[in-house]
């Protein structure tokens, strides 16, 4: 279907890009819905009903598993989806997904065909989630608030970690009784509860190193190291990889893909780790994140606390050996 600006005649074939034009290229003239709370405005009365939801604390849809709750029903049928099975299987990595649509947007990343084009500035993109967090960059939009300083931000994900680092928000609600380690799901902490207990059994054995495991995945992984196998090879070059993780953060290498967005300024990144090491060393400067060693060193991000805990854990090991 294609959608005519009322102003200029311009064409879209997306009602959001449409919607981005005329903010950018005409101003808010046609913003018609305002929201009784904070009088932000918008285009179309869905998008007013949708952002209305955000000023209240109603959650009224909750899972039956894991006793989350959601403020839609939509969120909710999407949510349950993770206590199945991932019959969602990709062809190229074997990575496997519990959504048919979650799939086909991943599928995307193996491929160079960028489909989607920003109006503004003609850069075309490989979706349509991604082209509409492009657009942010232009309209300046910052949706996501924190409820306790008022720090605006581009996407959700960014806001919540800033909540963890700087307000000590918790999201987990299932804690651990034996080491009190608070896990998001009951499933989770179900699994991680075995850990604790002193009569498992060991499921498998290395032949070659003797070390054993209690996850038969685990072990499988590991053997590689011995054998050499590399079943992820990459479809735009001849390298080849024994873990998916080495293998997903090289393809970007080929597509220039960088899904890892500062929380704080427009710089992207491909890996996680380097946009956690540019928002320490570029925007955080309290240190929360004591280390539980005693050796006085803070820190202002789990990620760097976590790096220094292996420096005493491979001093330790050292010190057994001599």
């Amino acid at each position: 279907m294609v959608h005519t600006c009322p102003y200029c005649s311009k064409t879209c074939l997306q009602k959001s890009n449409l919607k981005t034009h005329i903010n950018v290229v005409h101003g808010a003239a046609e913003k018609r819905y305002t929201c009784s709370t904070c009088s932000k405005i918008f285009y179309f009365k869905s998008e007013l009903l949708r952002h209305e939801k955000i000023h209240t604390d109603d959650r009224l849809f909750q899972c039956t598993e894991c006793s989350l709750t959601f403020k839609t029903e939509e969120g909710l049928r999407g949510h349950v989806r993770v206590h199945g099975f991932k019959n969602f299987k990709c062809n190229i990595c074997q990575n496997a997904f519990y959504r048919k649509d979650t799939l086909e947007l991943h599928i995307i990343s193996h491929s160079d065909e960028k489909n989607f084009r920003c109006d503004v500035c003609q850069k075309t993109l490989k979706s349509k989630s991604t082209l509409k967090l492009h657009m942010r960059q232009h309209t300046g939009e910052r949706p996501y608030k924190c409820t306790e300083c008022n720090e605006t931000f581009v996407q959700h994900p960014h806001m919540k970690r800033h909540m963890q680092t700087y307000h000590g928000e918790v999201t987990s609600k299932f804690t651990c009784p034996m080491c009190k380690k608070q896990l998001k799901t009951k499933h989770s902490l179900n699994i991680h509860v075995k850990t604790h207990d002193p009569e498992r059994n060991v499921v498998a054995e290395c032949e070659i190193c003797k070390k054993g495991f209690y996850c038969k995945r685990n072990f499988k992984v590991h053997m590689r190291i011995h054998t050499g196998e590399k079943p992820y090879k990459c479809a735009h070059c001849d390298m080849k990889f024994a873990h998916r993780n080495a293998f997903v953060t090289h393809g970007r290498t080929h597509t220039g893909e960088k899904p890892y967005s500062c929380g704080f300024c427009p710089e992207v990144f491909a890996r996680r780790d380097n946009m956690e090491r540019h928002e320490e060393r570029k925007h955080r400067k309290e240190k929360t994140f004591e280390c539980p060693m005693k050796c006085g060193k803070t820190f202002s991000s789990k990620a760097g606390l976590k790096n220094h805990a292996r420096l005493h854990a491979t001093s330790s090991q050292q010190t057994l050996l001599v």
